[in-house]
């Protein structure tokens, strides 16, 4: 009687498959940018005699994975596919794959690497300085590209300097794509002056050639004499 009861305890239960019956081979790699971050999307296979639960995969810049961060795939016909978001770029990155197969303790793949791709900072051009009086000057520029950010500031940046920045004397004139302009006023007569459009995004700041003009300078009052 008592060997019967143990028969019927185990003769319902599925053997389990043995692990190293499990194998992952992974597919192309590929990497969307937004708003200053990567996206990293892996793709692959799975072959397991047995049913598996889940794939999710590790991922951190630390090399002991002690940062990582877990993301489920989606499986579907022994593929799989799998998205990690937030990435920095041109950073290195660890990754692994834990895979759920029903056993006691999940299966984890050997560590891999990649380094995300570099993101593209905004594009934007100086216009040629026009209107020039003792003591103003028509500027501009144009963004022509955004970039992986959004231009959420453009504008003009001047001094006697050859490279002025936006740490110095600048004006913000709107964001995102297209031409724009003001005139400089306030400038000391006869006197070179260099300016370059900028643009910022979440990428960084881009600057235009710089464009040098120089002021006219004051006129001396006529003088008239009578004998």
């Amino acid at each position: 009687m008592l060997v019967v009861l143990l028969m019927c305890i185990t003769c319902g239960k599925e053997p389990e498959v043995p692990v190293s019956q499990l194998r992952i081979t992974e597919g192309e790699k590929t990497y969307n940018t937004q708003n200053g971050h990567v996206t990293a999307v892996f793709k692959g296979t799975y072959f397991h005699l047995g049913p598996i639960k889940n794939i999710a995969l590790l991922i951190g810049a630390a090399e002991d994975m002690s940062d990582a961060s877990s993301h489920d795939a989606q499986i579907a016909d022994s593929s799989f596919l799998v998205t990690a978001s937030g990435l920095s770029s041109q950073k290195k990155y660890y990754y692994r794959y834990s895979v759920d197969y029903g056993g006691i303790d999940d299966f984890l793949t050997e560590v891999s690497t990649i380094v995300t791709p570099s993101l593209a900072a905004p594009s934007v051009t100086t216009a040629v300085v026009t209107e020039v009086t003792q003591t103003t000057a028509l500027v501009g520029g144009e963004v022509t590209a955004e970039g992986d950010g959004a231009v959420t500031e453009r504008g003009v940046c001047w001094g006697t300097e050859q490279l002025p920045t936006v740490e110095g004397s600048h004006l913000a004139l709107g964001q995102g794509l297209g031409m724009f302009s003001t005139t400089l006023t306030g400038l000391a007569s006869g006197k070179t002056y260099y300016v370059r459009a900028y643009a910022v995004s979440s990428i960084g700041t881009s600057y235009g050639e710089a464009m040098s003009f120089i002021t006219l300078a004051d006129q001396l009052p006529t003088v008239t004499t009578t004998l």
